[in-house]
């Protein structure tokens, strides 16, 4: 502790300086942050998603309105594209947020609930459940892992049935039973439990596919679209179809714009893949400018740094000097360089991180303002601990190294003063 208070006085000597110092790694460390985040969602869906990103199509459809001739030419297109050969599969999904009547009340899944919700904004709302409505298409894309009961069949998927079948979390699978019947508060429509999800399923998130992590159904509720519901609105931005094989891509394209064209429906047919390149290509040119700048910053206040703290020695040697001959070894010497840099990068980190926590925060508040439920946000809290301790290690040993080379190489005579005879 006296060699830390020893480092402090130091640092407070030289005010400016070390100001200067912490706002210029505080920006690198917040502008590496920004770039280590935007490198991992560039990689992120190819590493989790469980699909083939080459066979799996997205298509998207542009000018959606509440007409009825929009809506009997979309169903005409969906008919057309599930009998199209090559295609094995073609539908929507919709994350929405509802409330059961048999579950407002449940002292036991509200319990479970708050725990799940526990420091997130969800925690508000213990009784709104989030429940993905899905084609079958783009389920039999999700290949969800059933761990109890059974998975969707066919039949399971006609709109008109009076009672629709329901996937629930495997999270609730010790409070809510196999055959149990629950009831949309808003809809009325009634569901019937057919199975549980495993925690290891995900799937996309509505806001981004792209840009957003996958949203885990450990804790969410899956069920087929019922006849009442306007699902062509609620699923129109999350559109997708699965190809046989990548060979028939683009014919395949063609035929199904085309088609679209003839019942004046604006489409776009591209495969996640493309969509991941053109994603990349859109963010590389800001992600190479932060990394640009970070790199800058970063070098110029390392050397910077390096600079201050070898005149630092210079300038103390005969302190130093006095305090071996008190008896203070060379090690000692050396720590104290070395904690005054840490002290520097330490804060830095401390800043960036406050900062992007910060940016995270209130991303999530104005989420609850907009009455959103899945926070649109990447979690960056972990990442951002993890690498501010490999920042804070990294840039304090580069920095020191020749600090403490000078320390070894001084001489006592040239500490303490005076010559060798």
């Amino acid at each position: 502790m006296p060699s830390i208070k020893i480092a402090l006085k130091s640092l407070g000597k030289r005010k400016l300086t070390t100001i200067l110092f912490i706002v210029q790694f505080t920006i690198t460390i917040y502008m590496l942050h920004t770039a280590v985040m935007g490198i991992k969602t560039n990689s992120y869906q190819e590493k989790y998603l469980n699909a083939d990103i080459d066979k799996t199509m997205h298509l998207t459809l542009f000018n959606v309105t509440y007409a009825e001739y929009f809506r009997s030419s979309f169903l005409t297109l969906a008919e057309y594209i599930n009998n199209l050969p090559g295609v094995e599969g073609f539908g929507g999904y919709d994350l929405t947020n509802t409330f059961f009547a048999e579950l407002e009340n449940d002292n036991a899944f509200l319990t479970k609930r708050k725990e799940l919700t526990k420091g997130s904004f969800k925690e508000q709302y213990p009784h709104a459940v989030e429940i993905i409505k899905m084609d079958q298409g783009v389920y039999q894309l999700a290949k969800l892992q059933i761990v109890q009961g059974r998975s969707f069949q066919d039949s399971d998927f006609n709109p008109n049935q009076k009672t629709i079948p329901i996937l629930i979390g495997e999270a609730y699978s010790q409070i809510i039973k196999l055959d149990q019947m629950i009831t949309d508060s808003n809809t009325g429509i009634q569901y019937k439990v057919i199975g549980f999800i495993g925690n290891d399923s995900r799937w996309f998130n509505e806001h981004d596919y792209i840009g957003n992590k996958l949203v885990s159904l450990s804790d969410k509720f899956v069920a087929p679209f019922s006849s009442s519901e306007n699902s062509i609105l609620e699923k129109s931005n999350s559109l997708f179809y699965t190809l046989s094989n990548t060979e028939e891509q683009e014919n395949i394209s063609m035929l199904i714009e085309n088609k679209a064209k003839e019942l004046n429906l604006g489409i776009a047919c591209k495969s996640i893949r493309e969509e991941l390149l053109l994603y990349k290509q859109n963010n590389r040119e800001i992600m190479f400018s932060h990394l640009f700048i970070c790199i800058f910053l970063g070098v110029m206040s390392l050397f910077g740094l390096i600079t201050v703290s070898v005149s630092t020695v210079l300038a103390r040697k005969r302190e130093f000097g006095i305090r071996m001959v008190t008896g203070a070894s060379k090690a000692y010497i050396r720590s104290l360089i070395i904690k005054e840099n840490f002290i520097i990068i330490a804060i830095s980190a401390l800043l960036a991180s406050l900062a992007i926590l910060t940016m995270n925060y209130l991303a999530v508040k104005q989420a609850i303002n907009d009455g959103e439920m899945i926070n649109p946000m990447q979690d960056s809290s972990l990442e951002t601990v993890l690498l501010s301790i490999i920042i804070i290690m990294g840039i304090t040993f580069l920095s020191s190294i020749l600090p403490v080379h000078k320390v070894n190489s001084l001489k006592p005579v040239e500490m303490i003063g005076g010559n060798d005879r």
